[in-house]
């Protein structure tokens, strides 16, 4: 048996490490450009951090640091090793403060569904068909030992003579050269890829182009990604925290920095839900006309940007 004095030594122990883990987060940091540690461990999108931690920038690296549970931030760059101190980035931040439409503005300009739709002048339908929106179902998912791409599509997707759907999937890493291309005729079926097509944690452009008769009528882009163990340790680590704020604070601030931060990730899906629930908030104060508007906005044109419209056959 353990003696009485290292018992009291092992509770107090495990007590100072719970208090440690419980450390409460005071900043949100966002990678601008090249990478950041935060106590030793790099990060080249975002992190959040606790009182005491040590942020060191290499001399080419910038980061903006969001103040939990203000609007203020503070813009830093490199070479730099600094403990984090919520007074100290309050001092510095100088009033800096960047409110809902702000920020919602910034989702809006990064968008990364639907940032290239092109469409010639159209031949009249064939009969028979619809044109209906098929929104791809991202990032990918594991099943029987593939990656497999669904579509949000009631029945199946059933081409009309002459059609033809492209698609493309290519790394946002300009040094890669996995590049997947497919064409289908008659039927867009699930697409399904090996198990090492996509690397975890890299960014993809998913492509879909609709042609008829050779003449290219649409084409769409998203982008998407799988994500390692530790970018979703990470967001949910920012779900919890931001959510939190939300509840706190009384305002949908937190909200759409946990939008753009599921957009910095390329989780599209996450980042309309999130839009949706800032709008839907009852703390959305009534008279914020301006935020409502952007908003209602933003979320009509990510979510139509999310469906690829074709030409379906009906029946």
């Amino acid at each position: 048996m353990l003696k009485p004095d290292y018992k009291s030594f092992l509770i107090a122990l495990l007590m100072l490490c719970s208090v440690a883990v419980a450390a409460p987060r005071v900043a949100l940091i966002r990678v601008n450009s090249g990478s950041a540690t935060l106590d030793g461990k790099a990060f080249k999108t975002a992190q959040m951090a606790a009182e005491g931690q040590t942020l060191k920038l290499a001399a080419d690296s910038q980061v903006r640091i969001q103040l939990l549970g203000s609007s203020s931030e503070v813009t830093l760059a490199g070479p730099l090793e600094m403990k984090i101190s919520k007074s100290q980035l309050d001092s510095e931040a100088k009033k800096v403060t960047r409110g809902g439409v702000a920020v919602a503005l910034d989702i809006g300009n990064r968008n990364t569904a639907g940032s290239l739709v092109t469409r010639s002048a159209s031949p009249a339908a064939p009969v028979n068909t619809r044109r209906t929106p098929v929104r791809p179902k991202l990032p990918p998912v594991k099943k029987d030992g593939a990656l497999m791409i669904p579509f949000d599509c009631q029945g199946a997707i059933k081409l009309p003579p002459g059609a033809e759907v492209g698609i493309e999937i290519n790394p946002l890493d300009e040094t890669s050269d996995k590049h997947l291309e497919a064409y289908f005729e008659n039927e867009l079926p699930v697409i399904e890829l090996a198990p090492d097509a996509i690397v975890e944690g890299e960014g993809y452009e998913f492509i879909l182009a609709y042609y008829s008769d050779d003449a290219t009528l649409a084409r769409y882009t998203q982008t998407f990604r799988i994500l390692t163990p530790e970018q979703r340790e990470f967001l949910a680590a920012a779900d919890e925290e931001m959510l939190k704020q939300y509840n706190e604070q009384k305002s949908v601030l937190p909200l759409l920095r946990l939008a753009s931060l599921y957009q910095d990730m390329d989780q599209n899906a996450q980042v309309l839900k999130y839009l949706e629930m800032a709008h839907r908030s009852p703390f959305l104060k009534q008279n914020d006309n301006e935020l409502q508007k952007k908003l209602e906005k933003l979320i009509s044109k990510f979510e139509n940007s999310l469906n690829m419209n074709i030409l379906v056959v009906q029946g």
